[in-house]
Formats: structure tokens, C-alpha cells, sequence
């Protein structure tokens, strides 16, 4: 009897294991496809949002850091690039999918609904759109190794 809830208690803890891997397999470290800026994904309160950590070219033509001068609201105008959530408030769908979230884009200052699919642990596909996710575009991430 005691073998067989030793048992149980072991499997119901390794079932749990793996799907709180699954869900978490997008957390780290990515580059964009041109490799021209690297994000951070993050989880916080069974949310996830990526950290914009690294810009190719990160300073202006005076030598200081690059600004969020495109933002829609003026208050967040002087702050950093670097630093700034690209990603914001997705959940785990399903298996290696993640949605209902949004995606801002620094170079319009705009926000778009975003879908993020992991096909395979290297690369993460990135879906912006407005409305239906069918409509948007995809952009390519990929992983980087530590």
C-alpha cells in the first residue's frame, strides 16, 4: 500500500515537472533574426514578457543611448531602449504556443496582439498582428546559447 501512493505522489510530481517545463521552455535569452537586438523572456505572475537587453546599434548619432522617442505616450519618450518590454502579459496555450499577449514595436512606437510559437527549442516565431492573428506578419527569433 505504502509502494503504491509512493507511487502515485512520484508521478503526479514528475507530470507536474514536465509540464512546467513545457511551459516555460521559452524563458531565455534571443536574438532577432537579423541580429540586431537581443530580449530577455522573463516570467512573472504566470505571465511572460521579454526585456529588450541588447541593441546592435544602441547609441544616436551623439553617442547616447538610444531612446524610446516613437512611444505613442510622451511621458515614455526619454526613457532608455534598453530596458523596455517588448513582450507583455502572454500565457501558455497550449503545447509550444503562447498567446494574449502583445508586442511593442520600437520603431513605430505601436503595440500589436502577438502569438509566440517555439517549433523547435532554438528558434521562436514571433506573430504581430491587428485583429486576427492570420493578418499579422511573423518574425523569426532565435535562441542564444549562455
Amino acid at each position: 500500500m505504502k509502494a503504491t501512493v509512493l507511487f502515485c505522489i512520484l508521478l503526479t510530481t514528475s507530470a507536474f515537472k514536465a509540464f512546467c517545463q513545457e511551459e516555460d521552455a521559452i524563458l531565455g535569452t534571443w536574438i532577432s533574426i537579423r541580429e540586431t537586438e537581443k530580449i530577455e523572456i522573463y516570467k512573472k505572475d504566470n505571465k511572460y514578457f521579454g526585456k529588450l537587453i541588447w541593441l546592435k546599434d544602441s547609441v544616436d548619432k551623439d553617442q547616447k543611448p538610444l531612446k524610446d522617442t516613437h512611444n505613442h505616450d510622451a511621458s515614455l519618450r526619454g526613457r532608455s531602449l534598453i530596458g523596455v518590454d517588448i513582450l507583455n502579459d502572454l500565457s501558455f496555450a497550449r503545447k509550444n504556443i503562447w498567446r494574449g499577449g502583445s508586442v511593442y514595436d520600437t520603431k513605430s512606437g505601436r503595440s500589436y496582439n502577438c502569438q509566440v510559437a517555439l517549433p523547435e527549442p532554438s528558434k521562436l516565431n514571433i506573430r504581430k498582428y491587428y485583429g486576427l492573428a492570420i493578418m499579422g506578419r511573423t518574425e523569426e527569433w532565435k535562441r542564444v546559447s549562455n
